[in-house]
């Protein structure tokens, strides 16, 4: 039961009993804001500022500020509540970080034509691309919104093209003879055992390359033959390494593992000559980055003229070989997806059923 205090359709005060906290959540033209207090006198303050800032559009003003300080604003205002995810907080955040080269205009001088050319000279992936378009036609949007822009820019400015335009384009899981290649390359070089042991579970598991460099030791359990996914290492705001929440619940799963993998996995933790919470870790005992893995993950594929995939493939090839032989339902379950619509891209490639993930994968590879 919340007790509620209302504004007449302009927002909400009500008492949360589970953690004792005031919460304000208003209606805005651009989302919701939502906010908890330790008083109800605090949120009711809060609240009426916030629907006075609305009604007196202050907004409007900062068309003439520089728009780095516009998107400081909005973020800080808008996209920052309490509710946001930690993941969706630092999108926002790297988001701002890409776009130096636009921050000292004022937000009513930047032009379609200022716009373009940005994009034209903005260095990185297609991808990164397109979550940039994303972030500033979200900002420009809310822009119009309050009237401090008449017309959103963003909306003449060609969405950059996805990295492959059809399926067709797009590269092929690995075989399982890329994989036995990669694999025996890794295990007959003793300074490149830990990443032999990594890419096999990899390939056991196809969990995310996040999940797999922030299992920690303690999830690994050799008796009952399970390790499990809780965590995930990812870059915050400032680029720096950190262990995070996983992409969504579903992602939060136990693995089923084989004895034969358990064993070289206590063999691995026994030999390993520097200690760390984590299963895989840097020599001082941090998390691999993510960027690292990726640039270890190419020199592999250059050093054995495997024509280079993302390290993310792996899990690709993983989900493409397991639906071969597994229920639709179990493989999703198994990856961690949020929705079986994501797991079914991958069901055209291979159909069937069969015998256990862990099973299959011991018999693929080793």
């Amino acid at each position: 039961m919340m007790s509620r205090v209302r504004a007449k359709g302009e927002g909400s005060v009500y008492f949360e009993q589970q953690r004792q906290k005031w919460r304000v959540r208003i209606v805005t033209p651009a989302g919701i804001i939502q906010k908890r207090f330790n008083s109800q006198q605090e949120a009711i303050d809060y609240k009426n500022e916030e629907i006075a800032k609305i009604k007196q559009n202050v907004y409007n003003k900062d068309g003439l500020a520089p728009f780095g300080q516009f998107v400081i604003k909005y973020l800080a205002d808008f996209k920052t509540y309490p509710t946001v995810s930690e993941g969706t907080e630092i999108f926002y955040q790297r988001r701002a970080n890409k776009i130096a080269p636009l921050v000292k205009y004022p937000i009513k001088n930047i032009t379609t034509e200022i716009l373009q050319h940005y994009f034209l000279s903005l260095k990185s992936s297609q991808d990164d691309k397109r979550k940039t378009y994303e972030f500033l036609k979200m900002v420009f949007t809310f822009a119009v919104s309050r009237q401090i822009i008449q017309f959103n820019p963003m909306l003449a400015v060609p969405k950059p093209e996805l990295a492959y335009k059809n399926e067709d384009d797009e590269p092929e899981p690995f075989s399982q003879e890329e994989i036995k290649t990669i694999l025996n390359y890794l295990k007959s070089d003793h300074s490149q055992h830990k990443y032999y042991v990594m890419i096999l579970l990899e390939v056991s598991t196809g969990c995310r390359i996040g999940e797999l460099l922030g299992i920690l030791k303690k999830w690994y359990n050799s008796t009952k033959q399970q390790i499990k996914i809780k965590k995930s290492v990812k870059q915050d705001k400032n680029n720096k390494t950190i262990l995070g929440n996983t992409k969504n619940r579903q992602s939060i799963r136990t693995y089923d593992l084989s004895r034969k993998l358990c064993d070289i996995l206590d063999e691995y933790i026994e030999r390993t000559e520097y200690a760390s919470e984590y299963l895989f870790s840097t020599r001082t005992g941090t998390p691999i980055s993510r960027n690292n893995m990726r640039r270890t993950w190419k020199r592999i594929l250059s050093e054995l003229n495997i024509p280079y995939r993302r390290f993310h493939f792996l899990r690709h090839t993983y989900i493409t070989e397991m639906l071969a032989q597994m229920p639709l339902a179990d493989v999703s379950a198994a990856v961690g997806h949020s929705k079986i619509e994501t797991t079914l891209k991958y069901a055209h490639k291979k159909k069937g059923s069969g015998k256990r993930l862990a099973e299959i994968a011991e018999n693929m590879y080793y």
